[in-house]
């Protein structure tokens, strides 16, 4: 079972995985008026997983975006404990030892942001999306990845690391 805090109730939901998707895009579309109205604090922690030179980006169903697999971070929980936690939810895997890369502070989606962005060796693991919140994941080159709709803090940090980066797999 899911244990984000949107995503544990759409899980829950019988009726396949459309119908838990379109429940989910509901609920954030509702998130959206309620973060605009309160313009609330928020921490996000995302893992760029790296493969070589490439990077595996992953499309959010409800947001309709690519992105890196991650999420909130709850009340109390350090952003590393998030980062983990989200992409075994969303990909099946564990990310091994993360090293944080970049913190970035923004207004993303009316709230005040502060994203924590960790990288790790993708080691050969073979994501799984859940097809519920992750509908698709690609490994990309830099270039790639800056091609698609990525969100502005996914964007800072593939421009700060450039084409030839990679994480090594002892990492």
């Amino acid at each position: 079972m899911k244990t984000g805090r949107v995503s544990t109730y759409v899980h829950l939901v019988p009726g396949g995985p459309a119908v838990n998707r379109a429940i989910l895009r509901i609920a954030y579309l509702g998130a959206r008026v309620v973060w605009f109205l309160l313009r609330p604090a928020h921490q996000g922690a995302v893992v760029a997983l790296w493969e070589d030179s490439r990077v595996l980006l992953v499309h959010q169903t409800y947001r309709r975006c690519w992105t890196f697999p991650g999420g909130g971070v709850g009340r109390g929980e350090a952003p590393e404990t998030a980062a983990r936690r989200e992409v075994a939810e969303e990909l099946g895997i564990d990310p091994g030892p993360l090293r944080p890369a970049l913190a970035v502070e923004e207004r993303f989606e009316w709230r005040d942001e502060t994203v924590h962005i960790f990288e790790a060796a993708l080691g050969g693991a073979t994501p799984r999306p859940d097809g519920i919140e992750i509908d698709e994941a690609a490994l990309l080159t830099v270039d790639e990845a800056l091609n698609r709709d990525v969100p502005t803090h996914i964007r800072t940090y593939l421009l700060s690391r450039g084409a030839e980066h990679t994480v090594a797999s002892s990492a």
